[in-house]
């Protein structure tokens, strides 16, 4: 230890991370001209003196997050330099001192993960802040009762906070007490906002959707000034988990992200609040046909989970119906498409119907599709043509599936088609028999993967090409082909069935971990494609870019969150993976019976699986 005190006291920076520390001791010496302490990771770290701060007069960063603190001390008023300061995930910690209000240069207040009860008034005096990021206890309206606090969150507070950027607001759908303190509070405050870019809210009722879409500065309403958002909207109980936690997580930062769960019909609000999204998460939806019902030409991604009524994305009536509107000779439907998954739809018959124009679903480069039980085929003909920039397809527990081609509409070419595919993934198709038949597909093929489809018994040249470079399959299944075996021997690998099958299996079919790796693939030799992106450059920026959690990158701002905020959610990432790896051979088939076990079982899956047994 004194060693370590030795190095830090000529220190500016200190890094005391992940160093199992439960105490600040005296020990613990700082230098006089500390400028940033890194303390995050110390998970037995539960109380701060009370005069720790007091000799810190020209701190800048402080990093406190996945500590078990319950409590910030007086003394953090000394922190008058401060510029950042960071707690996220301090599970513990419940309250705010109104000695906060002393942090005059703060200009980024991360609370994310944290279980406040209620923001001090002092929060209006941080006039400095830039990004105020804050979690809320669903719990907070019964302590409000205990303890005389008037409101959750201080009445005309948030407007005072005017060089705001980045405001988000989370809340456990279980806060009755939320949408008063959203309508009075927060609402009306957003418009004293004018730098505000980027926001998360949750708005549960169509009352609070109406209201928010009606916010305009200059006539143009609020939400259009933004440059990125998460809205979480609709009644959002509690649900069994049907997909991949992190697969969730990731895709809810994403530029432009709207969830919305347990929806009806379709209100003229949230068409409109779709109509602008880049990336829409469709839970439960009790009665929508087709995801065209929705104006949806600016979507980039889409994730649809248990909306059992839908039979098909977009049919010819949708097309013929846009094209008599318009005024172009060309109409595309799902034109801006690029990641598409799909789980647990009880009634999907067909990704699209009829002739749906040669650039609807152009852009599209992963198209994933999990436990859809009515499902017979993928690609029509028209898909065929049109998806020239898919890169990786994945079809896991479909049982109708007997061919990824419609066989009764043989395209009038025999290829190849599908140029830029290069992984295929085949998992749990009791009836699958063939890949393309007798079309060529995917010349630029990479890997195939193929897993409990007993009945692929046959492999072709117009389906594997002599380029693979991998075909992944249990040995049963090797040795049961019929057809020219040797060809592909050198390149057979084999899935072992032991203990890490089914996590090998998770990360083959994460879809949406495999689309952020994806670069933009080549066209065949000398072939321009023309489905392309119209913009070309934003197809080959990384997706990581486009995340509002911690990397946003604001133009003029004189710093980024990206390097200010030492965070690693591959950390969260990796604990959920080990979590569920124990769960994950019985969850996985389990959960192929979500449509019909009763919620009360899933549920109680769900909560092993959270826990780690």
């Amino acid at each position: 230890m004194e060693s370590l005190v030795v190095d830090r006291l000529s220190a500016d920076v200190v890094h005391l991370n992940s160093h199992k520390i439960s105490s600040l001791t005296p020990e613990l010496q700082f230098p006089p001209l500390l400028e940033k302490l890194f303390l995050e990771e110390n998970n037995s770290l539960t109380m701060i003196p009370p005069s720790f701060f007091r000799h810190m007069p020209v701190l800048l960063v402080l990093n406190l997050s996945h500590t078990s603190i319950q409590s910030l001390p007086p003394s953090i008023s000394k922190l008058s330099s401060l510029e950042e300061f960071i707690l996220r995930e301090c599970s513990l910690l419940i309250e705010l001192p109104p000695e906060i209000g002393e942090l005059k240069n703060l200009k980024l207040f991360d609370l994310e993960g944290t279980d406040i009860m209620y923001l001090p008034k002092e929060i209006g005096k941080l006039r400095s802040l830039e990004c105020l990021r804050v979690s809320l206890s669903a719990y907070a309206d019964d302590i409000k009762d205990k303890t005389g606090i008037q409101h959750i969150i201080p009445r005309r507070t948030i407007l005072k906070l005017t060089k705001l950027k980045e405001l988000s607001i989370n809340v456990s759908p279980e806060a009755e007490w939320w949408e008063v303190e959203l309508l009075e509070a927060i609402m009306e405050d957003l418009l004293f906002l004018p730098d505000l870019r980027t926001l998360k809210l949750y708005l549960p009722t169509v009352k609070a959707l109406q209201q928010f879409l009606k916010l305009e500065r200059y006539n143009v309403p609020i939400y259009l000034s933004l440059w990125n958002y998460r809205f979480l909207t609709g009644h959002c109980e509690e649900l069994p988990l049907s997909v991949q936690l992190d697969t969730e997580e990731t895709f809810l930062k994403l530029e432009k992200c709207v969830k919305y769960v347990n929806g009806e019909e379709c209100n003229d609000e949230m068409v409109e609040l779709i109509r602008d999204a880049g990336a829409l998460y469709l839970r439960r939806h009790w009665t929508i046909k087709k995801l065209s019902m929705f104006d949806i030409r600016r979507l980039k991604y889409c994730l649809l989970m248990e909306c059992n009524e839908m039979q098909t994305l977009v049919d010819q009536d949708d097309f013929c119906e846009q094209k008599t509107k318009s005024s172009h000779s060309e109409v595309e439907i799902l034109g801006s498409l690029q990641y598409l998954s799909i789980h647990f739809s009880k009634k999907l018959q067909s990704i699209s119907k009829g002739q749906i124009g040669r650039n609807s679903l152009s852009c599209l480069r992963m198209l994933a599709l999990h436990t859809c039980p009515e499902l017979t085929s993928i690609f029509t003909e028209c898909l065929l043509h049109n998806l020239q920039n898919l890169a990786e397809v994945i079809v896991e527990d479909c049982p109708k599936v007997n061919c990824l081609v419609y066989s009764e509409s043989a395209p009038s070419s025999n290829g190849p088609f599908l140029p830029n595919l290069r992984r295929i993934s085949l998992i749990d198709l009791p009836e699958l028999v063939r890949i393309s038949g007798d079309v060529c597909i995917a010349p630029q093929l990479d890997t195939l993967l193929v897993f409990n489809c007993m009945k692929l018994d046959y492999l072709s040249d117009l389906e594997i090409p002599r380029g693979t470079m991998a075909i992944k399959g249990e040995i049963e299944w090797w040795d049961a082909l019929k057809y020219r075996r040797s060809t592909w021997e050198s390149i057979f690998v084999q899935l072992k069935r032991d203990g890490s099958l089914m996590d090998q299996l998770a990360e083959d079919t994460n879809s949406l971990q495999h689309f952020l790796e994806l670069k933009m693939s080549p066209s065949l030799p000398g072939q321009v494609n023309q489905n392309s992106s119209r913009d070309t450059k934003e197809d080959m920026e990384h997706v990581d870019e486009l995340q509002i959690d911690h990397n946003v990158d604001l133009p003029n701002e004189t710093w980024k969150m990206s390097t200010q905020v030492p965070y690693d959610d591959g950390c969260i990432q990796r604990k959920n993976h080990l979590n569920r790896s124990l769960i994950k051979p019985f969850q996985r088939y389990i959960c192929k019976l979500n449509l019909f076990l009763p919620s009360l079982i899933l549920s109680y899956i769900t909560y092993l699986d959270i826990s780690g047994y």
